[in-house]
């Protein structure tokens, strides 16, 4: 026996988008929330469910664009990091060099890495 859709019964693959947007909405809030409280001790991108959903949908251009700012946020922040490593180490590799050769003392923090 076949029984008509009723017009207030929702369609289960709009059903599925409906909670797709939801989860995205609400992980990308939970990642900007991890910002505000974790964000000066650790680097956290927020938009890795967005680039997600577009890649899904098709948007491969959309999912390119915020994985490469994800890539470059977390890349950017191991550099500071070594620019802080750095920093600590560069007075007292001076302190024992006559010139500042930028190549020497790059090559001395890279052994002592």
């Amino acid at each position: 026996m076949f029984f008509p859709l009723h017009t207030t019964e929702i369609n289960t693959s709009e059903l599925v988008e409906l909670l797709q947007k939801y989860a995205l909405k609400h992980l990308t809030t939970y990642r900007q929330l991890e910002v505000q409280d974790f964000g000066s001790v650790a680097t956290t991108v927020t938009t890795d469910f967005e680039a997600l959903y577009a890649y899904k949908h098709g948007d491969y251009q959309q999912c390119l664009l915020l994985s490469a700012q994800n890539v470059n946020t977390l890349l950017y922040a191991v550099l500071m990091f070594y620019v802080k490593v750095a920093q600590r180490r560069i007075p007292r590799t001076l302190s024992h060099a006559r010139s500042f050769d930028i190549k020497l003392i790059a090559r001395k923090l890279i052994r002592a890495t």
